[in-house]
């Protein structure tokens, strides 16, 4: 497999009902339709049963459904775009069962987060991952603290995760950007997997973390916009720092504002908002964002989609109606 690079979507999972529910049923032919409208933007790959998924809200059915939408939709594209699938849970058996089941449902590389809640020591955060290696699929690791109780990958975890072959990289969403240069200079180069790559977790860190050498993101804003995001990370990939800086900072405002009210409520709004879904609901206990984050956002969006985006939403070349008043 060659270096996972460029950008690759968390994909969001679109809701039939507008009504607040505990379990609103899926709505899979929008979730086909955002996979399409996401091919078309020519990403590198989609991340499929992620956090921005709601994966743990989502039945065994469910999940296996998206799984095969988002397969079939990539193989009818004839286009080279990896389908990641979120396998991550607490407890390392859950873990390996669930890469076994993605490797049989045509994903490309599975997706482990750190464990959350329970915060493993050096020697357990290893075991965990030489365990679900011997599932058979490329393994794209995930830090992120935030998610996790405090809990990451150390710089002395990495250093031992690197020498597990089946681990092609590490999605990077600690805010630590010395651990993640030191990962990207220092370990990358001596991994087991001459491949090893490393992405920003965080849209907002993208360009600094391929500016040292990481090589793109999984990212949650292009969601919204993938060829803006897609330009970022080819000018990076180019080495051309100068037009990555540039869409960068156009897209820096929308990646702080697509965390505003949370993840993944917020860029579900957004979504909504350009009428890319139909609503934004989310599965409890994800409810619906607060009125003074609805107002703040309509008043983003509709900044930015007059100055950035008017390629974006259904209603090209007309005022987009306010989610809040949808609603």
């Amino acid at each position: 497999m060659s270096k996972l690079q460029g950008t690759i979507t968390a994909m969001t999972t679109p809701f039939a009902s507008s009504k607040r529910a505990v379990t609103p049923p899926v709505d899979y032919p929008q979730f086909q339709e955002h996979v399409e409208l996401q091919i078309a933007g020519l990403v590198d790959g989609l991340v499929v049963l992620g956090t921005t998924a709601e994966a743990n809200m989502l039945k065994p059915a469910e999940k296996k459904n998206l799984v095969r939408i988002a397969r079939d939709a990539i193989d009818a594209s004839g286009k080279d775009i990896k389908l990641i699938v979120g396998t991550g849970e607490i407890d390392t058996r859950t873990v390996f069962k669930n890469t076994k089941w993605a490797k049989d449902a045509g994903a490309d590389i599975a997706m482990v987060v750190s464990p959350p809640y329970v915060k493993p020591n050096k020697s357990g955060m290893i075991g965990h991952y030489e365990t679900i290696a011997k599932a058979g699929l490329p393994i794209l690791m995930y830090s992120v603290k935030s998610r996790t109780g405090g809990n990451g990958i150390t710089f002395e975890m990495y250093q031992e995760l690197v020498k597990i072959p089946q681990i092609i990289g590490t999605k990077e969403a600690s805010g630590n950007l010395p651990l993640i240069k030191s990962v990207t200079t220092e370990l990358g180069p001596k991994a087991a997997n001459s491949d090893f790559a490393v992405l920003s977790g965080d849209d907002s860190a993208t360009y600094e973390i391929m500016k040292f050498g990481g090589t793109g993101v999984v990212s949650v804003i292009s969601n919204l916009v993938p060829g803006k995001v897609k330009g970022l990370t080819d000018a990076m990939l180019a080495k051309d720092e100068v037009r990555g800086k540039e869409i960068s900072n156009n897209l820096s405002g929308l990646a702080e504002a697509a965390f505003w009210a949370g993840s993944p409520m917020t860029i579900k709004y957004m979504m909504q908002y350009t009428r890319l879904v139909s609503n934004s609901v989310c599965r409890l206990p994800l409810g619906p964002i607060e009125a003074e984050d609805a107002t703040k956002l309509d008043d983003f969006m509709y900044n930015f989609y007059w100055t950035q985006m008017q390629d974006v939403g259904r209603n090209r070349g007309k005022r987009v109606v306010s989610s809040r008043a949808q609603r």
